[in-house]
């Protein structure tokens, strides 16, 4: 009985280590760069991110991102923050779910990195705001799941992908032309590379909307000619400014399944100890 005690705290001992060392591995600091300055997007008229009063020429799409071991597309889940890049900022990674849900290590430990970053200046003040965390993110699975690998097909797709992304993180119900992302008063639509007439709807915005209108019926299979009803299987992983928020949260997938956060490691941890013992009991039977 004491030998099966014995291996038992061993056997528990280990399980808690793997549980700390995933939980540790997230909390590691991370400098991005932005390698050749590589995006696949577009510039174009967007009338509220420079305060709503005018027409702002604001970039939206995926940049290829490096953590100085690999290198990514990433999209911006953080449209009021700059983009900075380089050794003055680092950053943290989370998968999507703690960012949404875990309070993280920031100057607020008691808040997560979703709310950090609604709680930055440049959202004082908008109906674009925090939303209902299991809408965010499954609205954001189902979005890249379905469209992630169409929308790095062209500068178009991807630009417009990343609009939809924003729409996700600030928003309940996604419609361009009634997006928050705007200003009310200013223009009917939230995004217009025209920059002066809401009324014509050109070729990004078209592919936009379709994006958008494929999440919110949940309908893939025809979206702006394309069939997207395949759905891959991806991990999601935050990239975060942990401390004063000044640098923009990015947002990457990689093929693969899903991992068990730490509590499922956890239990994982406990039925392998109880295999132990029982197997202890039957040999001494």
């Amino acid at each position: 009985m004491k030998f099966t005690s014995t291996h038992s705290i061993k056997t528990w001992g280990a399980a808690s280590a793997l549980v700390l060392a995933c939980m540790a591995a997230g909390a590691q600091t991370i400098t991005l760069t932005n390698p050749g300055g590589t995006t696949l997007g577009s510039t174009n008229y967007i009338n509220d991110l420079n305060g709503g009063t005018t027409y702002a020429a604001s970039w939206t799409g995926a940049k290829s991102v490096s953590d100085g071991t690999s290198t990514f597309w990433a999209y911006c889940i953080d449209p009021k923050t700059g983009t900075q890049f380089g050794s003055a900022n680092t950053y943290a990674s989370a998968s999507l779910a703690n960012f949404l849900t875990t309070p993280l290590n920031n100057t607020n430990p008691a808040t997560t990195g979703y709310q950090q970053q609604f709680a930055g200046a440049g959202y004082t003040g908008l109906a674009y705001s925090i939303q209902n965390t299991t809408l965010v993110e499954n609205s954001l699975v189902s979005l890249f799941s379905h469209a992630y690998t169409d929308s790095l097909s062209s500068a178009l797709k991807a630009a417009a992908f990343g609009y939809a992304v924003w729409e996700v993180m600030g928003q309940s119900a996604y419609d361009r032309t009634a997006s928050a992302l705007r200003s009310a008063g200013t223009d009917s639509a939230a995004y217009n590379t025209t920059g002066v007439n809401a009324a014509n709807r050109d070729t990004l915005e078209l592919q936009i909307d379709a994006y958008l209108s494929a999440l919110s019926s949940n309908s893939w299979s025809l979206v702006n000619g394309a069939n997207l009803s395949a759905a891959a299987n991806y991990l999601y992983t935050v990239y975060y400014d942990p401390a004063t928020h000044t640098a923009q949260n990015f947002i990457r997938v990689a093929p693969g399944t899903t991992v068990p956060e730490p509590a499922s490691l956890a239990l994982v941890g406990m039925a392998l100890l109880g295999v132990t013992v029982s197997r202890r009991r039957t040999a001494r039977g």
